[in-house]
């Protein structure tokens, strides 16, 4: 190792930020669209193009294109994150494709249902970004016959803030802070529409009532998987399913009778061991041998709408129920409940489990199994759910709360949850359509390998250390080491070391790999360019490299992830360097940006950054 005093100075560096991107708004394009909506609100004059997009976004999401708000872009977007990002508690379950999910279950695989607003269509979307934090404070609940919800005093419910027809022609359904409801007579939307499956050659109508009929009353024979066995008394049934197969029978199904009251229907030869129809119907027991809808989450979206009629129709033929005030279904088995309001949701009904009943209670022709008793609300194509202003002691309030609380951010911004079997429509929120793009430099791996860990909403791309000769490197002191004489001349060695280390081993590496066996003993061919051994060599010699070694990385980020960054980051907890960095991205964008990123306050530390703080945090 040389001499101290031979060595190279080594060369210091700090962060710095540049803001080298940042979203354009098409103006014809928008003016277009503006006129097609025909809007009253037009973009406001002087507002960055990010912050316009925001609202954009917003107002496209409600279309609420008709009243523009008092306080233009600012007012805006200060009510958004006034809303913030109101969370659930865990004891709420998020309809997935494959079925309910409570929310500390849920995934980032796992497809939502999320309601499109403008068409009011169901559709599945992957989560963009989970929320799951210790939350203490306030929670604004919901407890009534057809609601019950545990939510944050922000959380944004979707409803209409009147209860007349007249009113909801009006105004229709929007996102409301929830603390904003408590004394306001308002609906509830618990139902949207799906709008068909992908099977080509989906079963028809007919098929899936068989199925639906097999699945509330039908046993598997033990002859096959080639026909379903029922055991018959009351007329009804026996008429429905009579008429049924006689309409299946140019299909080949074959209903067979014996000794009055049992029947057994054989599905078409053709079809009993490798079709579609024989593979749907032996899929009626789960594993624990109780009763489900067979491949729910490939039905659910590849079935027609006229099949999913269909299976309701058996369904409800089998063990459902007319009333004078509304319609029922019941089932024993732990399956069906939640499988059967997603079936409601999809045909733009909905259904809330209503009782359930235990061994003594149960009506003793379902054995003894609890007995689950669902409600189907069928009043309108588009179920709604009154609240009375008023009524506020009785069905809804404020309490204290201390625990875990989650939320999804999801494209169209509202999803269907339910709490104690009560489903209903609700929604987070829009800061993710401002996207801005960072260059950085003078910061350490270090750093970077704590950057990185923020991914929902960033994206990456990070100098090469293969690519790239380190030989020049530049490296980040700490500033409490870079304060102290004696400390830094201990850094400064250790570097120095480091360095020089890198440099011989990159120059041995590469005359190393320039003979060809010592090339395929590094898994090089044979006839590998110059740059593949440059690559080799640096990929090896980079192993010893310190944490302070100076990198860039160009970094692009939404809006709303770049907040939750400031609030995590520019905190006293949080690591010097990257409290440092997140400094300097604030100062970068508050400027040009305030109506996004003017309400954090400022509190300088004595290591010369300072910590960020808002009053509408994780929005």
């Amino acid at each position: 190792m040389p001499d101290a005093d031979d060595r190279d100075p080594l060369t210091v560096v700090g962060p710095r930020v540049r803001v080298i991107g940042v979203q354009r708004v098409d103006r014809p394009e928008l003016a277009d669209f503006l006129g097609e909506a025909d809007s009253r609100w037009a973009p406001q004059i002087g507002v960055s193009d990010s912050e316009t997009l925001v609202e954009v976004a917003g107002r496209v999401c409600y279309m609420s294109f008709a009243a523009p708000r008092p306080g233009g872009t600012e007012a805006y977007i200060r009510h958004i994150k006034e809303v913030g990002h109101g969370c659930f508690d865990a004891e709420t379950d998020v309809l997935t494709l494959a079925g309910w999910r409570p929310w500390p279950e849920v995934t980032e695989a796992d497809r939502l249902a999320t309601l499109n607003p403008a068409t009011g269509k169901v559709e599945y979307h992957k989560p963009l970004r989970l929320v799951r934090y210790v939350y203490t404070g306030r929670m604004y609940r919901v407890d009534s016959h057809q609601v019950d919800l545990l939510v944050t005093p922000d959380h944004r419910m979707y409803a209409c803030p009147t209860t007349t027809k007249e009113g909801r022609k009006k105004r229709d359904y929007v996102l409301v802070k929830a603390a904003e409801l408590q004394h306001v007579s308002h609906a509830y939307l618990k139902s949207g529409d799906w709008g068909g499956g992908w099977w080509q050659n989906c079963p028809g109508r007919d098929v899936f009532a068989l199925l639906g009929f097999a699945i509330g009353d039908g046993y598997m024979s033990r002859l096959g998987s080639g026909s379903v066995r029922f055991r018959l008394r009351r007329e009804r049934k026996i008429a429905w399913l009579k008429a049924l197969c006689k309409r299946l029978g140019s299909l080949g199904f074959v209903l067979e009778e014996a000794d009055g009251d049992r029947f057994t229907v054989r599905l078409p030869a053709g079809d009993r061991e490798n079709g579609l129809v024989s593979h749907l119907f032996s899929g009626i027991y789960g594993e624990d041998g109780e009763k489900q809808i067979p491949w729910s989450e490939s039905v659910f979206s590849g079935a027609s709408r006229d099949g999913l009629e269909g299976l309701f129709e058996g369904l409800m033929q089998s063990d459902g129920h007319e009333g004078t005030t509304g319609d029922s279904f019941d089932t024993t088995s732990p399956h069906l409940p939640g499988q059967f309001q997603q079936l409601c949701l999809h045909l733009g009904l909905a259904a809330n489990v209503c009782y359930t009943y235990g061994p003594e209670q149960r009506p003793s022709s379902f054995g003894e199994k609890p007995l689950t008793r669902l409600s189907v609300i069928r009043r309108c194509l588009r179920p709604e759910v009154n609240k009375w202003a008023g009524c506020d002691g009785k069905t809804s309030w404020v309490e204290d709360w201390h625990g875990e609380v989650f939320c999804a951010e999801v494209p169209n911004n509202i999803l269907y949850v339910r709490r104690n079997g009560k489903p209903v429509w609700s929604g987070n929120s829009v800061l993710e359509h401002a996207v801005f793009t960072f260059l950085l430099t003078g910061v350490s791996r270090s750093l970077t390998h704590e950057l990185v860990r923020h991914r929902a909403g960033w994206s990456y791309s990070m100098l090469s250390q293969r690519y790239v000769d380190e030989s020049a490197a530049e490296y980040v002191e700490p500033g409490v080491i870079a304060a102290d004489p004696e400390l830094h001349e201990i850094w400064e060695e250790a570097i120095q070391s480091a360095h020089a280390a890198y440099v011989r081993l990159a120059g041995r590496l590469a005359e190393k790999f320039a003979d060809r066996l010592s090339r395929a003993a590094a898994f090089l061919p044979p006839g590998a360019s110059a740059t593949d051994i440059r690559k080799a060599a640096r990929s090896a010699a980079r192993s010893v490299l310190p944490n302070a070694t100076e990198t860039k990385v160009a970094v692009t980020v939404n809006a709303r992830a770049l907040r939750h960054f400031f609030e995590l980051r520019a905190d006293r907890p949080a690591e010097w360097e990257i409290r440092r960095l997140a400094n300097l991205m604030h100062e970068a964008v508050a400027p040009g940006y305030p109506h996004l990123f003017g309400d954090y306050a400022v509190d300088n530390l004595p290591d010369g950054t300072y910590v960020l703080s808002t009053q509408h945090p994780k929005v």
